[in-house]
């Protein structure tokens, strides 16, 4: 049977600000500028004795793809996990809620392609997905832990 090891975990971050919901537009292998929620690998300083910091690397990610400093981040709560292919990747992604104070200072990562950034209401996200706006398995995920687990 076929199976990949990921070298590390990940953490998809769940950006609030009031009743609002962060996405960022990013260019993907796709060709395609997705909406989604910031997302990516957990780095070593994030790992002690073999426990993950998911909270950690959910600051971090929201610093680098949108420059939000982490006394901007008024709260952290890891909502849920997913696999991205159960079948075929072992690997830990995490979801994690953060609330945060402002946008005062969002600069774009444009090294990771990402173009642009949105806030939007639980319910604009629900229309973002049925209108096919929304196609990254993440962020589709995210938001049904979202619903379900609670914000």
């Amino acid at each position: 049977m076929l199976s990949l090891k990921q070298n590390t975990a990940g953490v998809v971050t769940v950006p609030q600000i009031g009743d609002k919901f962060v996405l960022i537009q990013i260019g993907r292998v796709d060709t395609q500028n997705n909406w989604e929620f910031p997302r990516g690998f957990v780095e070593k300083d994030e790992i002690s004795d073999d426990v993950v910091d998911y909270q950690k690397a959910a600051a971090r990610e929201l610093k680098e793809e949108l420059n939000i400093f982490p006394d901007e981040i008024i709260g952290l709560r890891d909502i849920g996990e997913v696999e991205p292919d159960s079948g075929l990747i072992d690997s830990s992604i995490h979801v994690v809620h953060v609330s945060i104070e402002q946008l005062e200072n969002v600069r774009l990562q444009k090294s990771e392609n990402i173009s642009s950034y949105c806030t939007v209401t639980l319910k604009e996200l629900e229309e973002m997905c049925g209108d096919g706006k929304i196609i990254d398995g993440f962020t589709l995920s995210a938001i049904t832990l979202l619903k379900t687990v609670g914000k």
